[in-house]
């Protein structure tokens, strides 16, 4: 599983709703439509394969699985908001912020959000830096970098955000045409070699092109 713009928005909204009593209560909360608060909750329990709340005629209850999530995601917007409150406190001199990171982060996710952030701080400019699908570090022309990495990280000053589970998926159709048994534990090398394995060409500078799948084949070997 990539973490990419679309999953990035369903975990905010997620996590604004998760501290709601109700999906009505979530929409006053981020000022969209239940429509459109129902379809991102959909969306992610899709992704990650498992309920993150519990619907009910009262409301909503969040699962112990959704618990988890919900606290990851919590920290890594803490750490976010934490980071640019530090920039804006030694950045009293300058009252523009330079921000690195990938166009689909950047266009999806963050921008949609500077009006409010913008309101709330008047006198701060952000300067975003969005030219490739992977964040070039060799230039300094930046005061924060937002990426996806792998970790540990090279970089001793990196802070993780949001951490990731992968999770391979198949269409039901796919899996008949392979005749994989119906337990995928059962499966064997054999039967990966027939598969067609989709991924990024390239998730992180230097990667490998299977990269994401290795960590995650590594993740089923500890379990």
């Amino acid at each position: 599983m990539t973490i990419n713009a679309n999953l990035l928005s369903q975990l905010f909204t997620f996590e604004k709703t998760a501290h709601c009593t109700s999906f009505t209560q979530a929409v006053k909360v981020l000022n969209v439509t239940t429509g459109a608060v129902s379809q991102q909750i959909r969306g992610l329990e899709s992704t990650v394969g498992f309920l993150l709340f519990k619907r009910h005629s009262r409301g909503i209850s969040i699962t112990n699985s959704g618990i988890l999530l919900r606290d990851a995601v919590s920290s890594g917007i803490a750490g976010i908001e934490s980071t640019l409150l530090e920039l804006m406190r030694d950045g009293e001199q300058s009252s523009e912020i330079h921000l690195k990171l990938t166009p689909s982060f950047a266009y999806k996710w963050l921008v949609p959000r500077l009006e409010s952030f913008y309101k709330q701080y008047p006198h701060i400019t952000i300067t975003t830096y969005a030219e490739g699908g992977l964040v070039n570090y060799q230039e300094h022309n930046y005061d924060l970098a937002i990426d996806y990495q792998q970790t540990p990280f090279n970089n001793p000053n990196a802070q993780l955000l949001l951490a990731e589970q992968l999770l391979p998926v198949m269409s039901p159709a796919y899996l008949q045409q392979l005749q994989w048994p119906e337990d995928a534990s059962n499966t064997t090398e054999a039967h990966w070699q027939q598969a067609n394995l989709l991924h990024d060409a390239m998730v992180w500078p230097n990667a490998d092109n299977t990269a994401e799948w290795q960590a995650w084949l590594l993740t089923q070997l500890q379990a």
